[in-house]
């Protein structure tokens, strides 16, 4: 008997153990059912996420193209503005050079105009003043016939007195001496 109680305290204690590590084995599996429960939540949570992400990814992508279709459609008009606008610029240049080179032209025809309008007024100056000379001068002369009309007709012989006391008789006694005495009276 003694064996057989040896035997059941064994068997006892064997199943004391057996218990405990059955225990053990239930709480670990309660902790792994745990585990594993918040794991299934926390994959149904990520496959939700995914799922959204995945709707998302594909309004991007649909998004990505027309961005890409309205960038190429926008590289395609710059390069046809761009060409144009070089063109524009070309012909801005092209007229900014013409405008310079009419405009340097018109300076350069300015200043001989500039210069030909000074000559031309110094000219007119000196005719001017040419002119004054010979009105004086015209004046005296028609002054002078008016006294000879006068003495000729008063009195004849202060006439030829007047004749040689005159300064521009000279001009009479050359007359003369062609035999033209009355010549003077022409040429005044």
């Amino acid at each position: 008997m003694k064996q057989e109680r040896k035997a059941r305290q064994g068997l006892e204690s064997s199943l004391d153990s057996c218990k405990n590590e059955l225990s053990t084995t239930v709480e670990e599996l309660e902790r792994k059912s745990d585990d594993c429960h918040d794991l299934q939540e926390k994959l149904s949570t990520a496959e939700e996420q995914v799922s959204d992400l995945s709707a998302i990814n594909e309004d991007v992508e649909a998004n990505l193209e027309e961005v890409c279709s309205k960038l190429v459609n926008l590289a395609t008009i710059f390069q046809s503005k761009e060409a144009e606008f070089d063109k524009y610029k070309a012909e801005l240049r092209r007229a900014v050079n013409t405008a310079n080179k009419d405009a340097d032209l018109a300076t350069s025809k300015y200043t001989n105009v500039k210069q030909a309008n000074r000559s031309l007024t110094a000219e007119l100056k000196d005719v001017n003043i040419e002119l004054k000379e010979v009105k004086s001068e015209l004046k005296e002369v028609k002054a002078h016939r008016a006294d000879v009309q006068r003495l000729r007709k008063n009195q004849p012989t202060n006439y030829i007195n007047a004749m040689h006391k005159d300064p521009k008789t000279k001009k009479k006694q050359v007359a003369r001496r062609k035999g033209k005495e009355n010549s003077f009276d022409e040429i005044s």
